[in-house]
């Protein structure tokens, strides 16, 4: 069982990610857990950073495969006139919205 830091991980594993990032991830179970070495240091079982590379990697081999497949199966896509309506649509009640926010001043009868 190898300990490795934070360092190691860009260095010998090829994780970039910020420090931020990787506690982000861990918070979200999208990473290993690291393990407290001191009050100011932190470490990864190597063996559980190595399996999540191999997991990320079957995803990937995993994705085109089902991309492929949902590519064959989905239908064209509409003209471009379709997205204009909801384009226009769509502006027409941000503009209503945002009148209500921030009404006009009225400007003085002549």
């Amino acid at each position: 069982m190898k300990l490795i830091p934070y360092s190691d991980l860009k260095e010998k594993k090829g994780i970039k990610y910020s420090r931020v990032h990787v506690s982000r991830l861990e918070k979200a179970d999208k990473f290993p857990k690291h393990v407290n070495l001191g009050p100011q240091s932190i470490g990864w079982l190597e063996e559980e950073i190595d399996a999540w590379i191999e997991a990320r990697a079957a995803e990937r081999s995993e994705k085109p495969a089902q991309a492929a497949g949902a590519v064959a199966a989905a239908p064209l896509p509409q003209t471009s006139t379709g997205n204009e309506v909801v384009s226009i649509a769509s502006a027409e009640r941000r503009k209503a919205e945002n009148a209500k926010l921030w009404p006009r001043e009225q400007e003085p009868a002549s």
